[in-house]
């Protein structure tokens, strides 16, 4: 078993869960704030099993792909947007 957190921006987390729960993946997502940019995010958590672990990390990468960069942009600004995603593995895991 792996669990998955994946922080993504607030605008995303929607579709994003729309599509893991489409995919038959369960998520738990909870609102979080970046240090960084200071913008709202959202934290989900998935338990998957190791032989769908690459399937959803796909989802979660075809969910929240940051557009390129107009030519027109800032340079050195952050661009809001992505995801921030740690894979940990579980020695133990229970649903009650």
């Amino acid at each position: 078993m792996t669990l998955i957190w994946a922080i993504v921006p607030d605008a995303r987390a929607g579709a994003l869960v729309d599509a893991l729960v489409r995919q038959g993946f369960r998520c738990t997502r909870f609102r979080s704030r970046g240090g960084f940019l200071r913008a709202e995010n959202n934290t989900l958590l998935l338990g998957v099993e190791d032989d769908r672990l690459a399937e959803a990390l796909q989802v979660i990468r075809l969910q929240c792909r940051v557009p390129a960069r107009p030519s027109t942009a800032t340079p050195g600004k952050p661009t809001a947007g992505g995801a921030t995603i740690f894979v940990q593995h579980v020695e133990r895991y229970e649903r009650v």
